[in-house]
């Protein structure tokens, strides 16, 4: 009896591994959880499916029973009980979300956003995975180059400010600049109708994934061999990996899709081994990515979509009550990887009846060396790449600055290292029936050099604390608060409210 239910434990254990897993999206384990779920429930699986969701959900009654179990607790370890706790308060929301992905065709797409290059969601949408699902079964997973998606795409999207001053060409908003709303939901409504204009249609969802995820759980997994690359990728050297070959990155070409392909194909060889400890360890890292926005999930389905909204599966700007607010976002408007080399901190200054942000950037780029021009200028010389890297063969930091506070805040100046600089724009953002004020300008920080933005805001009330959102894609930054010659230091990785000193 005892080994029955032992029996039962791994294999509740396991399942709310799987359940977790399933309702944060994680496209590298996926396929593998199958794999380990047919072994125990002995399922046959035909080649035409990768996995079926609705064991998952029959799996979901099972567990919810057993998590009610009391006798069970007798053999559980403290974090299992944690773990037991946990499933508990979300099973009804799995239930909800296996329901609807059960129900009928439908298509979600996995963004990989590179933070080197940071936009408003995370980062430059490079790449994407688009997961097949009909009738319950995910079908097919396959990767493709933003690029391909965006050639398909004929209409035509007015640009928002930054946009058309600096990366449109007249052209209006394309697919590979459409993450650029600071809310992730206006912006995931801003890229599918790119995607319902050409041969993707039927796409229900978004998941966005962050570089730094990415580099996190290759930490977690371990380096993984390509062997059709002859190269090791490891969390120092994904980034650089994935753009070794940019030359072929762009429409047309299949090196980038066959790389990606092979990379997740060994990311869920290498899950499949993990032991039940190091999946519940998986799934509490995942958690925690979620908590700091390097994975953000949207659906179009209302049903899906509450459980992400509830559940802050994503970045959702909002102003909690009797507080201040601020977000800073940045964009990289200088088509290269400079962020990977710059770090800034914030102070913010209050008086009673004026705020100052001050932002200090500081760019330790190295200016690019001749041999790397040597090697740009080697490359073919019609290929869209090429032409590109010569004009931006620089590692300044081009940065299109908003700063989005409450609505009755007045601005009465920008200073951009000392300088008066004019707003490209000042809009009214409404954002789920909320209002903000949004201010962009550009700033530019060269190579190895320090530079400082300076923004001030007269306010018609003063309150005690303020709400800090953090851009997806930042590393933490640093926040000073100053008040009445008082100071305090708060190293921001999320979301959070501060009482000023």
């Amino acid at each position: 009896m005892k080994k029955t239910i032992l029996s039962l434990v791994c294999l509740l254990l396991v399942g709310v591994v799987l359940l977790g897993l399933v309702l944060v999206k994680n496209i590298s384990g996926i396929k593998a959880f199958s794999n380990q779920l047919r072994s125990l429930t002995k399922q046959p699986q035909s080649d035409q499916v990768i996995f079926d969701l609705r064991t998952l959900l029959e799996l979901n009654v099972v567990v919810s029973k057993l998590s009610e179990n009391k006798l069970l607790s007798v053999f559980l370890k403290k974090d299992q009980k944690e773990l037991l706790a946990r499933l508990q308060t979300i099973s009804s929301d799995v239930g909800s979300v296996l329901s609807e992905l059960s129900d009928q065709e439908q298509r979600w797409l996995f963004i990989f956003q590179n933070s080197n290059e940071l936009r408003a969601t995370g980062g430059f949408m490079g790449s994407y995975a688009i997961v097949e699902i009909n009738e319950g079964k995910i079908i097919s997973i396959n990767t493709e180059d933003i690029y391909d998606a965006d050639g398909q795409f004929n209409g035509y999207f007015e640009a928002p400010s930054g946009v058309k001053e600096y990366l449109s060409s007249g052209k209006g908003l394309r697919l590979p600049d459409a993450n650029w709303h600071i809310d992730t939901a206006k912006s995931a409504e801003q890229i599918l109708p790119f995607f319902a204009w050409g041969n993707k249609q039927n796409v229900k969802g978004i998941v966005f994934v962050n570089l730094e995820f990415a580099k996190k759980l290759l930490e977690f997994l371990g380096p993984i061999e390509l062997t059709d690359y002859n190269t090791i990728v490891t969390q120092d050297n994904l980034d650089e990996v994935l753009r070794s070959r940019r030359d072929d990155f762009f429409p047309g070409s299949t090196q980038k899709k066959h790389m990606l392909s092979q990379l997740l194909t060994q990311v869920r060889l290498k899950t499949t081994s993990l032991n039940p400890e190091q999946l519940i360890l998986l799934l509490d890292f995942i958690q925690n990515e979620i908590s700091q926005n390097n994975l953000q999930f949207y659906s179009n389905n209302q049903t899906i979509d509450a459980v992400f909204e509830k559940n802050k599966m994503r970045q959702i700007v909002n102003i909690p009550d009797n507080s201040e607010f601020l977000y800073l976002v940045e964009s990289n408007v200088g088509i290269n990887k400079a962020n990977k080399a710059v770090s800034r901190q914030v102070s913010i200054t209050k008086t009673p009846n004026q705020r100052t942000v001050t932002i200090d950037f500081t760019n330790n780029n190295k200016r690019p060396t001749i041999s790397k021009l040597t090697q740009i200028t080697e490359l073919e010389t019609t290929s869209p790449a090429t032409q590109e890297a010569k004009i931006n063969n620089h590692l300044a930091y081009v940065n299109y600055q908003r700063v989005v506070v409450p609505k009755n805040w007045e601005l009465t100046s920008v200073l951009f290292q000392n300088t008066t600089v004019e707003p490209i724009d000042q809009e009214l953002l409404i954002i789920d029936g909320v209002e903000f004020k949004q201010i962009g300008f550009l700033v530019v920080i060269p190579e190895e050099k320090n530079a400082t933005a300076q923004i001030l805001f007269n306010v018609p009330e003063s309150l005690e604390q303020i709400y800090i959102q953090k851009q997806p894609g930042l590393p933490a930054t640093n926040y000073v608060l100053e008040y009445n010659q008082n100071q305090e230091t708060h190293t921001i990785t999320n979301n959070l409210l501060l009482k000023y000193p």
